[in-house]
């Protein structure tokens, strides 16, 4: 499974791929996949999922340069074509999540 900076060298080099989820929410939420990218600088793990569905992923924040919190779920293994796959990026819900942004209500 790859390590968060690896994570983050994937997705700044562009080897991933967006799921029709993650774009459908990026585009209702205004995200941008510039934004996408600012919040992996300085990523942090907040939930792991070793045991998901198709392959292992991850909950993950970050915050774009306008101080914009993000949360990311990802794929924590390439896939057989060598990217990764970002299931959806949202900005969390404060009546959801603590200030911090990583901790449920």
């Amino acid at each position: 499974m790859k390590t968060i900076d690896e994570i983050s060298t994937f997705i700044t080099e562009g080897r991933f791929e967006l799921s029709r989820h993650a774009i459908a929410n990026m585009f209702e939420r205004n995200i941008s996949e510039r934004e996408m990218k600012e919040a992996f600088r300085g990523v942090e793990l907040i939930e792991d999922y070793p045991d998901d569905r198709y392959l292992p992923s991850c909950l993950l924040f970050g915050m774009t340069k306008k101080q914009r919190p993000l949360h990311i779920v990802i794929t924590r293994q390439e896939r057989q074509d060598g990217c990764l796959f970002v299931i959806t990026v949202y900005q969390p819900d404060e009546q959801k999540w603590a200030f911090d942004w990583k901790t449920r209500l």
